[in-house]
């Protein structure tokens, strides 16, 4: 088995080396003057006939019966049109003649079947590995690569194509040139698989491989003739990838230079070189001021243009600009914000260049005071100025009476404090634990006139007076209050351990009827209460609250799926944490001392706390997760992949250990589901598609979104659940989704598409919910394009659902 194993990763590299060969196809004018001709073109759009003929193959890498040369033919038309090109000054359907200048409609179809004859390349694989052993590769080198062990065959194609298109070579003007320190992972994930079998075993699996290695070939790579270490592994895979972005790079320059290079023989460089992607802007300073911060860095040969990314703690907000520096305005003064730099062609389609190293600065007040930053208390808090009143309804006058409104008549109990949306309680305290009797006359006068929040909602605060640290606050409260509450209304438990916010209608579910009490309970806990060891580590010493609800006096339970409780939990971050706010979550810890991330959790910088949205009540713990995926180091959503793991809405694809495949397209089953686990839909499901079977894990998933209409299916009533989803029907049913919801209507207004360069090529089914996704910010596009064609990745799926949490699931808006 371990013999197998790197026979079939030695024989991956050969496989590689294939697609070196040149073959010729004639054209219909003169080769020399359709290099110049096309040389005519602006550097940034010479390649993009090549690009789009290239592109079009992976639409429909995985579904080898639509791969026809007539429709990539139109695909490809298509692209270069929307490119602003005229097809006809380019190439000639039919007639033409030598020294025209143009590209015969026959060359390219010549080309186009060269393109899906590399789909071999997954036929010659098996064929050189089951020489050595009649055992099936697929499991093995699927496991390696960290791909479910029954993915397709064009799942494995798509694999080896998403990464040829990571960083390996760069463009300068007119001139290419390897990135050598650059590592496929596709090398790194064959030679780690590799690095855990028998050396023995491996020696003689090299050995007896690399004889499949023509001798010229295995000098001209300079590949040992026999192995002697980890060593030999490394070097030999690394020399293969250089000798192949080698060629790319000679190939490409003699094309768009001289060209000296054949229209096919450039296009076997582009394949090894994917795309082409300018070079990290160097040197990028930023400078802090009042309010905003300036950057500058080294200009990009060759770049028309950067973007600047920046933000607090994930890189959000972007800026485009022409020269080598920018300012970033309407910052906020003691926030530490991240920034980084990617050049770029143009805004018309070509893809962003590699990110800079990420940079932080601090804008101050210009004054130069000293900045201060928010408390882990909310700003609405009692003001801990030692009086007896809170700030926000200050004595004019030093009073030793503990009230405005001082009791006519003196109580056992000292009665609260009223204000216009507030009533103030001295507790009694006894042993840490503070107890608040708030009656319905004070609660009922401090609603009429309370203040409306931006929702539209009447929120009456209860807060303790005075600042005795507590452990544990028990607020008794009439039960008549919620029982029949008064419409968009809501009761604020503001106290020093933690801040329940409670709908009027959130305990309607307990069924208050005759009930005189209902008492909430907020607990200091700590993280003894987690079973597992590594994540009590996590946990540490953050807080870690336990709430309770009682009726007179008997503990219940409590649930509502359509009036939350909101707890909002004082915390103040690390450095380290923030600079990475996003991966601040809750956490809640069920009996048995297991925990689950909180989808809607979230750090507040405003007042300090992590806020979490509850359906039900239990201990919740405050973490930090800060998920280290070993192949998202380059991706441009890495921010975006984190924040989304740290709360349990996206995982990775490997149950030991943490890989993610940004790059790897995701099927239309696992977008279903990834969308309804997020926006919690519920239905229930009572029929399905026919090719969706019982007993597989997304069936469910998609019965609820069929049941719901947010999916219709391919209009031949199949759904193709392991189909890889393309752009523009995943916006279809994100759209869907959001309009059944309530969450997000449907524009009318398709203008906005006219911004992309490719809109011509959005589905007429697909346009409103293009647009609507568009207007409302959840899709943004890249570089002047939507690609609604192409297929959708999981870095992209990261990105919309991170964009659609901050929406419409976040606590914190």
């Amino acid at each position: 088995m371990k013999k197998k194993l790197l026979a079939l990763f030695v024989v991956m590299a050969i496989v590689i080396t294939q697609l070196m060969p040149i073959t010729v196809y004639s054209d219909s004018g003169d080769v020399a003057d359709v290099m110049r001709r096309l040389n005519e073109l602006p550097d940034n759009v010479k390649f993009q006939l090549m690009r789009a003929i290239w592109d079009t193959v992976l639409v429909y890498a995985d579904n080898p019966s639509e791969v026809t040369v007539d429709k990539m033919y139109s695909d490809v038309k298509s692209i270069f049109i929307s490119e602003g090109l005229n097809w006809s000054d380019y190439v000639v359907e039919s007639g033409g003649s030598a020294g025209d200048g143009k590209i015969s409609k026959e060359n390219i179809y010549n080309i186009l079947n060269k393109v899906i004859e590399f789909k071999g390349v997954i036929g010659e694989l098996y064929r050189v590995f089951t020489s050595h052993s009649s055992v099936p590769a697929g499991k093995h080198v699927r496991l390696a690569l960290g791909l479910p062990e029954d993915a397709s065959n064009g799942a494995l194609f798509q694999f080896i194509i998403d990464n040829y298109r990571q960083q390996f070579v760069t463009y300068s003007g007119t001139t290419f040139s390897a990135d050598t320190s650059f590592t496929p992972v596709i090398v790194t994930r064959l030679v780690n698989y590799v690095k855990g079998l028998d050396p023995d075993a491996v020696a003689e699996a090299y050995n007896a491989a690399i004889q499949e290695v023509p001798a010229e070939l295995r000098s001209a790579l300079e590949l040992p003739d026999n192995y002697s270490s980890i060593n030999d592994l490394n070097a030999f895979a690394e020399n293969v990838y250089k000798a192949a972005a080698t060629l790319a790079i000679v190939k490409i320059n003699s094309f768009i230079i001289n060209g000296t290079v054949s229209f096919s023989d450039a296009l076997d460089a582009f394949k090894i070189a994917g795309v082409l992607k300018l070079p990290a802007p160097a040197n990028v300073t930023p400078t802090a001021g009042d309010g905003y911060v300036n950057l500058s860095w080294s200009p990009v040969q060759g770049a028309e243009k950067y973007l600047v990314s920046y933000g607090i703690g994930s890189l959000t907000n972007t800026l485009w600009v022409t020269g080598t520096s920018a300012t970033v305005s309407g910052l906020s003064n003691g926030i530490p914000y991240s920034f980084k730099v990617q050049a770029a062609y143009s805004n018309k389609g070509d893809i962003l260049g590699a990110e800079s190293a990420t940079v932080s600065a601090t804008p101050y007040s210009s004054d130069g005071g000293v900045i201060i930053l928010p408390t882990p208390t909310p700003s609405v808090s009692p003001s801990p100025t030692p009086t007896p009143e809170p700030s926000v309804t200050p004595s004019p006058e030093p009073s030793e009476e503990p009230s405005t409104t001082p009791s006519p008549e003196p109580s056992a109990s000292p009665e609260p404090s009223v204000t216009p949306g507030m009533v103030v309680v001295e507790p009694e305290i006894e042993d840490g634990k503070a107890v608040l009797n708030v009656d319905e006359e004070a609660l009922s006068k401090a609603l009429e006139n309370a203040p409306v929040n931006e929702a539209g909602v009447k929120e009456v605060t209860i807060a303790l007076s005075g600042d005795e640290d507590v452990n544990q606050v028990t607020a008794n409260m009439p039960a008549a209050f919620f029982a029949e509450p008064a419409e968009n209304t809501a009761v604020v438990l503001e106290t020093g351990v933690a801040y329940v916010t409670i709908p009027g209608a959130a305990l309607q579910t307990l069924n208050l009827g005759s009930a005189s009490t209902v008492t909430v309970e907020i607990i200091k806990a700590d993280a003894s209460v987690v079973a597992d060891p590594a994540l009590r580590e996590k946990i540490g010493d953050k807080p870690v609250i336990d709430q309770n609800i009682k009726v007179d006096g008997k503990a219940v339970t409590w649930s509502n799926e359509n009036e939350p409780i909101i707890l909002s939990i004082p915390y103040t971050p690390t450095a380290e944490e923030l600079a990475n706010l996003d991966l601040i979550v809750i956490w809640y810890v069920n009996d048995a001392g297991q925990v689950v991330p909180m989808k809607a959790s979230a750090y507040d910088f405003v007042t300090g706390t992590v806020k979490v949205v509850l359906k039900h009540l239990s201990k919740y713990a405050v973490a930090y997760d800060n998920k280290e995926f070993v192949d998202i180091t380059t991706s441009w959503a890495k921010n975006e992949i984190k924040a989304m793991a740290a709360r349990g809405i996206i995982q990775g694809t490997s149950t030991t250990s943490l890989v993610y495949q940004p790059k790897y397209h995701i099927t239309r089953a696992d977008f279903v589901k990834l969308l309804v686990s997020t926006l919690e839909l519920k239905a229930d499901v009572d029929s399905n598609f026919p090719d969706v079977q019982p007993g597989t894990y997304y069936y469910e998933y998609v019965g609820i979104a069929k049941k719901l209409g947010i999916t219709k299916g391919d209009g031949q009533g199949k759904f193709n659940p392991t189909s890889y989803i393309t752009r523009e029907d995943m916006m279809v049913i994100v759209a869907r989704a959001l309009d059944v919801t309530g969450l997000l209507k449907m524009t009318t207004d398709e203008s906005v598409l006219n911004q992309f360069t490719d809109n011509a090529r959005i589905a007429g089914y697909a346009r409103q919910s293009v647009a609507t996704l568009v207007n409302a910010g959840i899709i943004q596009g890249n570089m002047g394009i939507v690609n609604p064609k192409g297929y959708f990745t999981r870095e992209e799926a990261a990105a919309v659902m991170y964009r659609l949490f901050n929406k419409f699931i976040s606590p914190v808006k």
